[in-house]
């Protein structure tokens, strides 16, 4: 009996041991939840700090140093910068007790001064004429006798213009020099100063169908001295490819957020991506072609003997920017031309013609318009055209690669 009651008492003692120690290690992993969700809290209020801090100090240098907030050392950030085509990316890291928490946005440039102009033309004196059913809506910098309505090829203008007259300066599109040297650097294959970059020649992916590069990781540069074709193939995220020669996309190729450099680049029809393409030649955009936000095409010339085209096709869409531009040297009338026959959503900037023989809902830049037909070459003649600056379009957050300095905002959130 003596025996079995010490049992009991034993069984009691160990239970009650069992129970305490239980809530003991219930207690503890609370309170490291409990600690560790305040510092997951505190991660995420001081990244929110440093993005901020880069959209307002974006001019700065950011490479990577560590650096307190509000001067406690316990809020620790460090940022990130560096050109992303047209654009800049940012990687923002904030650290506490040995733990970190990363995001890297794309970031472009919002130009409230220019936020309803529908055309800037820098031959300020031309008469621009407007033919069939041409429509403008939005702020034009030529004066009002200068715009005028025309009869062209038997067509009786239908013209619907809603228009307000702002003198406003086309400097304010000229191209940054570091942003054309680099398209150079890049087609060039000239890439002993670029940092965190990993290259490989494109035929060692030949047999890869899908490849996803993370932008935490150092950007995969694809290179060939020949011609590339992209096809049956899915890249996404930190990726550039570069030709000496040209690339083909076709539309079995999926492509997003990638970049591509060649002297030649021509995109199939019914491609559907993302990407940013410069050349120095042309870049042909086939019919019925959509080309998701952010996308950029950008001629850079350097030759002077070449008439240099960006040539965008029946049906196609693009929300972001068709540029033509001019390398300094180049001491002649530029004799580049941007042809859209589809829909832009965004900008139209050229040093020398933009034929629009289509839809943009944004702005157009240049020096004068022309228009093709089989009786001729007209300049500064809109014919059917629509150029409707007053639309609220998401594109409106340009790139980061014109003199115009302007505040920056955040287009997407890669990591």
């Amino acid at each position: 009996m003596k025996a079995g009651a010490l049992y009991y008492a034993l069984f009691v003692c160990l239970l009650i041991a069992i129970m305490l120690g239980t809530i003991l290690l219930a207690r503890l992993y609370q309170q490291k939840s409990l600690s560790n969700l305040t510092i997951e809290q505190k991660l995420i209020d001081n990244i929110d700090s440093g993005i901020k801090i880069a959209l307002n100090q974006s001019q700065k240098e950011w490479s990577g140093e560590k650096f307190n907030l509000f001067q406690a050392s316990e809020d620790t950030i460090s940022i990130e910068k560096k050109s992303w085509g047209g654009y800049l990316l940012f990687k923002v890291t904030a650290y506490q007790n040995k733990k970190k928490r990363s995001r890297v946005f794309l970031t472009g440039q919002s130009n409230a001064d220019y936020a309803q102009t529908a055309i800037i033309m820098r031959n300020k004196s031309a008469y621009l004429n407007l033919c069939g059913r041409t429509m403008i809506s939005g702020e034009v910098n030529l004066d009002k006798h200068l715009i005028r309505e025309t009869r062209f090829e038997r067509k009786t203008p239908v013209v619907n213009k809603k228009v307000s007259f702002k003198d406003v300066e086309a400097s304010a599109y000229r191209l940054k020099k570091e942003f054309l040297d680099g398209i150079d650097r890049t087609i060039k294959m000239d890439y002993n100063d670029i940092k965190g970059v990993e290259m490989s020649h494109i035929s060692m992916f030949r047999d890869t169908i899908k490849t996803h590069r993370s932008f935490f990781e150092p950007t995969l540069l694809l290179y060939s001295e020949g011609e590339i074709v992209l096809k049956n193939i899915q890249y996404k995220g930190n990726i550039i490819i570069c030709s000496r020669h040209s690339i083909r996309v076709e539309a079995s190729a999926f492509l997003s957020d990638i970049q591509l450099y060649a002297p030649q680049i021509r995109v199939e029809d019914n491609f559907n991506g993302e990407l940013q393409m410069f050349a120095f030649e042309e870049i042909l955009i086939g019919n019925n072609c959509f080309l998701g936000y952010p996308s950029l095409a950008c001629i850079s010339a350097v030759d002077a003997e070449k008439k240099e085209c960006i040539n965008f096709g029946e049906g196609s869409e693009i929300y972001g920017s068709l540029i033509y531009t001019r390398q300094k040297h180049l001491n002649r009338t530029p004799q580049g031309i941007i042809a859209t026959s589809g829909i832009i959503n965004g900008s139209v900037i050229s040093d020398a013609y933009v034929e629009c023989n289509g839809r943009v809902n944004g702005k157009v830049v240049c020096n004068d318009f022309i228009y093709r037909s089989q009786s001729g070459i007209y300049e500064n003649h809109l014919v059917d055209a629509i150029i409707n600056g007053d639309k609220d379009r998401q594109a409106l957050i340009e790139p980061v690669i014109f003199n115009n300095t302007q505040k920056l905002k955040v287009i997407d959130w890669l990591e």
